[in-house]
């Protein structure tokens, strides 16, 4: 591992060790609905080593200041090192995700990926192992094979609906891989029927981000709604959605919105979730595709592991103090 030769001396500890996906990587391919059109040139610059193109162009460009700042305000900390380990490439990072910033990147093909985390002298870490299998010209062609290639979706993403029924349709249909949630004010029913709904679609597989806006004084002015019921409710979403792999993204949403799988945005002017709130398709896909994933740099922005750290510091203390 390139944790080891990094930090020959360090006490290294892995708290966990997991893939999504251990069979024929080819079936990704054939069968995932979810392969952006990146992933192509990302594997590409893995399998022929040119990784310092790569951190230029996938890595740099994806990080916000922010997660600079934290990680050399809470450090020392490696912000991230890639590597060539025999045929496999490793992403090491103690400051961002790199599991989720390969999720962004490779669509469904992110299943293969090998999945380490753990502490490297009591600051956390995240190592993603991309497999050798992923790195082969064989596999490149067939991904570039398929990456222009539109997924056929259900004509019942085309029309208006009321939101309930939408979100059976979304329940039962099978031809998606991703879902993200735009919430810009929370309370208990909206929080409830989020919940009720991502749990499922996380059992069958799917990948779910949940957008919300920061509590502030000013969204607790624009949602009409307390500081303190704001505060209350987004805790309430974030340790609920931990405990389902569901991610809580900060990011400044003006209505209630679905996004499926980068491509097709279901919109209502209404700002709390509601069964009977109206939705209206978005069919430009290149639109969705960039407002999916400007949504989700932001989700790779409040997701870091310095916030974790600090969160684990501050209940230690106060857990020492009790």
């Amino acid at each position: 591992m390139l944790i080891k030769s990094l930090f020959p001396h360090a006490r290294i500890i892995i708290d966990d060790r997991y893939s999504e996906h251990s069979s024929d990587v080819r079936e990704l391919v054939r069968e995932g609905s979810l392969i952006p059109f990146e992933s192509l040139s990302v594997l590409e610059k893995l399998y022929t080593g040119d990784l310092k193109s790569f951190a230029d162009m996938y890595i740099d460009t994806m990080l916000c200041t922010e997660i600079s700042s934290l990680c050399r305000e809470n450090g020392p900390r490696i912000k991230y090192s890639i590597a060539k380990a025999l045929d496999e490439v490793e992403l090491y990072s103690e400051c961002f995700d790199p599991e989720l910033l390969l999720s962004i990147l490779l669509g469904d093909l992110a299943r293969a990926l090998v999945v380490y985390s753990g502490h490297r002298d009591y600051v956390k870490f995240k190592l993603v192992e991309v497999p050798k299998e992923l790195l082969t010209k064989e596999f490149i062609e067939l991904v570039e094979s398929r990456v222009l290639n539109s997924v056929n979706y259900s004509q019942r993403y085309l029309k208006g609906e009321a939101i309930s029924r939408f979100l059976k349709n979304l329940e039962q249909e099978k031809s998606f891989s991703e879902v993200i949630f735009q919430v810009p004010c929370l309370d208990k029913k909206a929080i409830y029927l989020l919940l009720e709904i991502a749990k499922k679609l996380r059992e069958s597989g799917k990948r779910v981000y949940i957008a919300t806006s920061i509590p502030s004084k000013e969204n607790a002015h624009f949602c009409r709604a307390s500081l303190k019921d704001l505060v209350t409710h987004y805790l309430q979403l974030v340790e609920e959605s931990k405990k389902y792999r569901i991610t809580v993204c900060d990011s400044e949403v003006p209505h209630i919105g679905i996004i499926v799988n980068r491509r097709i945005q279901m919109m209502s002017s209404d700002i709390i979730y509601r069964e009977e709130s109206h939705m209206t398709p978005i069919i430009d896909a290149k639109y969705v595709n960039d407002y999916a994933t400007l949504i989700l740099k932001h989700c790779l922005c409040s997701n870091n592991l310095v916030k974790d750290d600090i969160r684990r510091v501050q209940h230690n203390f106060t857990a020492h103090l009790l």
